[in-house]
Formats: C-alpha cells, sequence, structure tokens
C-alpha cells in the first residue's frame, strides 16, 4: 500500500482525485457506514468477523461495526489505475487495506463470545464501555446524547 504524507491535514473532498508520493492517484470515496443496516449486511458482515450467525445474542456487534462511522481522519479510497479501495489516515499518512476499526469489532465479538461460552455475563447490547473499547476514549456527554448506539 502506498503512503501519502502531508506536514498539515488536508482531506480533500469526497470524488476527488489526489496523487501520492509515489505518484499513484487515488480518489476519496465517501464513508461507507450505514445508518440502518439490513439483516443481510448484518449477517454478511457478522460471517466476516467469524462469527456464526446462529449467535443471535451477539449479532448487534456486527450491526454496531456497519453503523459505525470511521475514526478521525480516515478515509475510503480508490486507487484511480487498479479500482482497489483503501483507508488512509490524512493526519499519520498511514494506508490499510481493511476498515480502521474491524479488528475492534472482532476483538469485541471474541471477548463477548468467550464470555457466553464460558457461562459468564456478556454484553447483549453497546454501552458506553463498548463504545470506549472501539474509540479509544469514553464517549463525551454530547455523544452519549445524540447517539443511538456507538
Amino acid at each position: 500500500m502506498s503512503t501519502c504524507s502531508r506536514d498539515t491535514v488536508v482531506i480533500p473532498k469526497t470524488y476527488t482525485e489526489y496523487t501520492c508520493d509515489d505518484g499513484t492517484t487515488s480518489v476519496v470515496l465517501k464513508d461507507v457506514m450505514q445508518p440502518s443496516p439490513d439483516n443481510a449486511e448484518i449477517l454478511e458482515f457478522a460471517t466476516w468477523l467469524g462469527m456464526d450467525t446462529n449467535e443471535h445474542q451477539l449479532l448487534w456487534i456486527a450491526e454496531e461495526g456497519l453503523k459505525t462511522p470511521l475514526p478521525q481522519f480516515w478515509k475510503p479510497c480508490k486507487v484511480v489505475e487498479s479500482n482497489e479501495v483503501y483507508y488512509f489516515n490524512f493526519q499519520t499518512g498511514e494506508s490499510i487495506w481493511d476498515h480502521p476499526l474491524d479488528e475492534k469489532f472482532k476483538a469485541l465479538y471474541r471477548r463477548e463470545n468467550k464470555k457466553r461460552l464460558d457461562g459468564r455475563p456478556f454484553k447483549k447490547a453497546p454501552d458506553d464501555e463498548t463504545y470506549e473499547f472501539i474509540h479509544g476514549h469514553p464517549p463525551k456527554k454530547d455523544e452519549q446524547k445524540k447517539r443511538p448506539s456507538l
């Protein structure tokens, strides 16, 4: 994956082309979060996370993964020459193939599923601790009020 670096954080507008340091051209895409994913999308993402889709009590994790916006400074981008989609952090210059929060949702699923399998209490819905686990900080007061979920 190529890296575009900048001294200041400049995020091109959606659908704008930009040239990376290595000469490749990319297009900034619209964030693909889905505020209301349908059941098929939830089940597909649950399977990708490694979940048995019969574990209905944990499907909320897949739903939250689809509904959660990208972290600050991250944008989905597409390489013009190859049409490959990747995620780019315009602050750090880091680029990755998978959504930057996918590993957090996989870890959340593994953690809650282990509790479930061990017969211990596990989360059946998102809460502030879940938010902090995913985002690395507790929700701000205004985020608690305006967010129906993560």
